[in-house]
């Protein structure tokens, strides 16, 4: 037996005394707030476990949007009936174009030169909205009908008229215009040829107020003299040889 009369390597319990009321609550508190702080951190460990995304600012995604959806502005081809009953074509520059472009289209189409016209006319259109009415260079002028420098110098005047010789003008475009072909459309008899060649080295693809226009305008004026009663054979074989080409630009 040790000392006070308990067995060695007992201890004697110490009897606490009870917590007041106060006590208790406070000590309750204290837990309850220590438990509410370890909820309150595991939910942010995990959070902080995912990968942050970067929020994108709505005037940038909108603009994302509108750059996805936004189209290339096209003239607008229309059929519509004349006081004789026959179906025409009109064609309607898009607000997006320049005022050179406008104002050529209202010449083109101020004359009636017949349907397959207005399809070269439309030809050249979506032609020139496709290269953005941007110059490209100019045309060769190697025996270019005098008529359209004179329209040039007049500030390309959408109502002027010049004064045709039809047998002398026809010869000088037909000559112009094989001089603006690529070579393998040159047969040996000195016709132009059609078939499935290489554009690339064509002088053509002139977009522009220095392009293609004047090749329209020249056949335009041709055009209002066959419309008078000129033949009309030479002037409908260049316009279809022209949309054709216009094709392949």
């Amino acid at each position: 037996m040790d000392i006070d009369g308990l067995p060695n390597g007992e201890s004697c319990p110490v009897d606490e005394p009870p917590l007041t009321a106060k006590e208790g609550k406070a000590m309750s508190g204290r837990a309850t707030g220590a438990k509410r702080a370890a909820s309150a951190v595991e939910p942010g460990a995990r959070a902080s476990k995912r990968p942050k995304t970067a929020a994108v600012p709505p005037a940038v995604s909108a603009a994302k949007s509108k750059r996805g959806t936004q189209a290339k502005a096209r003239p607008k081809a229309q059929l519509a009936a004349n006081p004789a009953g026959h179906t025409t074509l009109s064609v309607t520059a898009p607000d997006s174009a320049p005022a050179w472009f406008t104002t050529a289209m209202g010449m083109l189409q101020s004359k009636s030169l017949g349907p397959a016209w207005m399809a070269l006319v439309s030809a050249w259109a979506t032609f020139e909205a496709k290269e953005n009415y941007q110059q490209q260079g100019k045309l060769l002028t190697t025996r270019r009908p005098t008529a359209v420098a004179d329209w040039i110098q007049r500030h390309r005047s959408p109502t002027w008229l010049p004064k045709v010789d039809v047998a002398s003008f026809e010869e000088d475009f037909s000559e112009w215009w094989k001089a603006l072909q690529p070579g393998w459309r040159h047969a040996d008899d000195g016709q132009l040829i059609r078939g499935a060649g290489d554009w690339a080295e064509t002088n053509l693809r002139r977009p522009g107020l220095n392009g293609v226009l004047s090749i329209l305008a020249a056949l335009f004026f041709w055009g209002v003299e066959v419309a008078k009663g000129a033949d009309a054979r030479a002037w409908s074989h260049a316009v279809d040889d022209v949309a054709w080409v216009m094709g392949h630009l």
